[in-house]
């Protein structure tokens, strides 16, 4: 059969008129000497009885031209003669053909969308539920290339796995290690190598707690007695718990609140609770307690929740998502009493984040934080054997937070120098661990697993609230004072807790 080709095509009405030359007569009457339709110039062949044919959308490639396929996959099965129906050829002329998205288009799609959706301020990537955030702006779908659909062939699996967070925390700490900006984790002990003086000096206090000294306030001392000697399951007491407030500590909190955390506690590990359980009912409570003692008040020290904090963009620098952290104590100025003359810090607050971004002084921009510079952090998991990956978390948030420290202290007031280290809480379960942070060169080094106290026990829980009062003074007399000389360029007075 011989073809006309017009302007480097197949003239469309030279191959109608040859297929219909080839057809018996009485068929041809049944049909018109002319469609508008375009076929496909392959060689045809006479349909099988048992297959079934389906009409297929004309294709972004196909030059506009309808093609009929079948259900098998024969190489040359592109053009059959036309179904044995009584409905035209012409009677579809007027729909319009829908390109069809392949696999791969669907990839692409699916890599751009998710591409949209992390277009925003901050880094998305938490584990810890979904993120609010706004829509993407809909943009035009873009064709597939081969550099994006071979990016799964270039790149290594476990690479892929770990910048995808897909990989365990072990497996993510391995790899960040490596980096010179990345995180190494060390065991956390008095004395050892690259363990500041500062942070020694820390260690010899939470060590007196953790061994039960001095974690109970002496005027307490009898109400205690007489609590033992009617509960039999009542820890055993000894004089060493009890303390006249040392290093000038708040005083410890009544004795029937910490009976109710005990039980709070009982309860949520009993029933197998939820973390977000565990942190209305045990972690906020116990915090504030050692913020606070027992009520509310206008202080320069605070405790919040910040389950929904997310890292601003430029602050997170590590090939693997961002983390978030479930609780923070900070130093917020501006909810300090009128005649506190720590007030005044407000005032430098606003003036340097005016020019950082998403105008915080912290690394994440979340409400309520924005002016409170992050003093110590906390991060929550429900059972024990998930302590890795809040090692992770809260490796990667305390990463961000040194990053930015380092652009913003002022090399002239000796930059990071005087900031020994950033201290951090992870709880697991019942277990309260104190963690902290220390630079090496660009690399943050990790110091881990500390135990402060358990909430299984109210002896536990004392120990845990001593300790944490010990973190707000390491916060309001040496993270406090280095912030805002070399951050805010201010000579304030230091807090009165010392």
């Amino acid at each position: 059969m011989v073809l006309e080709r017009r302007n480097g095509k197949i003239d469309s009405d030279s191959q109608i008129i040859a297929w219909l030359s080839d057809i018996p007569g009485d068929f041809t009457a049944e049909r018109p000497s002319s469609c508008s339709h375009s076929i496909t110039s392959r060689p045809s062949r006479p349909p099988s009885p048992t297959r079934k044919r389906r009409r297929r959308p004309a294709s972004s490639d196909s030059g506009g031209l309808p093609a009929y396929t079948s259900t098998d996959t024969h190489p040359n099965n592109a053009l059959r003669s036309p179904p044995a129906s009584s409905r035209s050829m012409s009677d579809d002329a007027g729909r319009e053909p829908r390109t069809p998205r392949s696999k791969r288009q669907k990839v692409a799609t699916a890599n751009e969308d998710q591409d949209n959706n992390n277009g925003r301020g901050a880094i998305v990537g938490g584990d810890d539920g979904d993120i609010e955030g706004e829509e993407p702006t809909p943009r035009v779908r873009k064709a597939p290339s081969l550099a994006v659909s071979s990016l799964s062939h270039k790149a290594p699996s476990g690479t892929s796995s770990i910048a995808s967070g897909t990989s365990s925390p072990t497996k993510q700490f391995e790899g960040i290690a490596l980096k010179d900006d990345g995180i190494e984790k060390k065991t956390l002990q008095k004395g050892v190598s690259g363990v500041p003086d500062a942070l020694n000096k820390l260690l010899d206090a939470l060590e007196d707690v953790a061994d039960g000294y001095g974690i109970i306030s002496t005027a307490d001392k009898a109400q205690f007695e007489a609590w033992a000697a009617t509960d039999p399951t009542f820890p055993k007491l000894r004089d060493a718990m009890f303390d006249d407030n040392p290093h000038g500590l708040p005083s410890t909190p009544p004795l029937d609140a910490v009976l109710n955390i005990a039980a709070w506690a009982r309860r949520c590990s009993e029933s197998n609770a939820h973390e977000d359980t565990w942190n209305t009912y045990v972690h906020f409570p116990v915090l504030c307690l050692a913020a606070y003692e027992t009520q509310l008040r206008p202080q320069l020290m605070n405790v919040d929740m910040c389950t929904h904090a997310d890292v601003i963009r430029e602050y997170h620098h590590l090939p693997i998502p961002s983390k978030r952290v479930d609780f923070v104590l900070h130093c917020r100025p501006a909810s300090c009493a009128a005649d506190d003359p720590e007030r005044a810090a407000s005032h430098a607050i606003d003036k340097v984040r005016g020019g950082r971004p998403l105008l915080s002084i912290n690394h994440t921009d979340l409400q309520g934080l924005n002016d409170a510079p992050i003093c110590t952090s906390i991060e929550t998991k429900r059972q024990h054997r998930a302590s890795d990956a809040a090692e992770l978390q809260i490796g990667v948030w305390h990463a961000a937070q040194w990053k930015m420290l380092e652009q913003m202290a002022a090399p002239r007031l000796g930059g990071l120098d005087g900031c020994a280290f950033l201290p951090g809480v992870i709880i697991a379960g019942h277990d309260w661990f104190f963690v902290a942070t220390t630079r090496k060169g660009e690399k943050t080094i990790l110091w881990h697993d500390f135990l402060l106290g358990s909430s299984k026990s109210v002896i536990g829980l004392y120990k845990i609230i001593r300790g944490l009062q010990y973190l707000i003074r390491d916060g309001l007399t040496r993270y406090w004072p280095w912030f805002k000389r070399t951050i805010l360029d201010l000579d304030l007075p230091s807090s009165s807790a010392d």
